[in-house]
């Protein structure tokens, strides 16, 4: 995917539905949809843009975190490391702040190498986040290389939404 939204609440994270990892191909696009065979001995992690964690109310829509259509190749010490603790981070705002607004996806450019099956790994990845506090809108975007070391942490990869959408060419928000 180029990129995934949704809104992420106080009420979706309740953690009733265990994790699976069952990664497979998406049934409604099969015929573009990456397969597992495509991850297998790539030295990538099958990275989730709409984390498990963020949907577990129930085990059907955890299930659908883990269609590869939600997945894209991410280095072990980027999703490990900084990613997961960005993800965490993220959780803490939406309960916080009862809910928020997420945009996640590769940087996505071309002559990106490939893993089998054709999907490129992308060299960065985003999270951009709106929420509504105070009577205002509060907004801030991350830029992350996808590489096994990350240097520093998440917070030094910050920027503002508008910077983000400059450098990728989208309108997120």
């Amino acid at each position: 995917a180029n990129w995934v939204y949704y809104e992420l609440g106080s009420a979706n994270l309740t953690g009733k539905a265990s994790r699976k990892n069952d990664f497979r191909v998406d049934p409604k696009i099969s015929r573009w949809s990456a397969t597992p065979d495509d991850y297998k001995r790539s030295g990538y992690d099958r990275g989730h843009l709409l984390p498990s964690a963020d949907r577990d109310d129930t085990p059907s829509e955890n299930r659908a975190t883990f269609y590869l259509s939600n997945v894209s190749p991410q280095c072990a010490g980027l999703n490990r490391q900084t990613w997961r603790l960005l993800e965490e981070q993220v959780r803490r705002w939406a309960a916080a702040y009862d809910s928020l607004y997420v945009v996640t996806g590769p940087e996505l450019v071309p002559g990106l190498p490939r893993i089998k099956g054709g999907v490129g790994v992308p060299r960065r990845y985003f999270k951009a986040l709106l929420v509504w506090h105070g009577g205002r809108y509060h907004a801030i975007a991350f830029l992350i290389p996808n590489r096994e070391r990350v240097e520093g942490g998440f917070g030094d990869y910050a920027l503002s939404v508008n910077d983000l959408e400059r450098q990728l060419g989208y309108d997120l928000f």
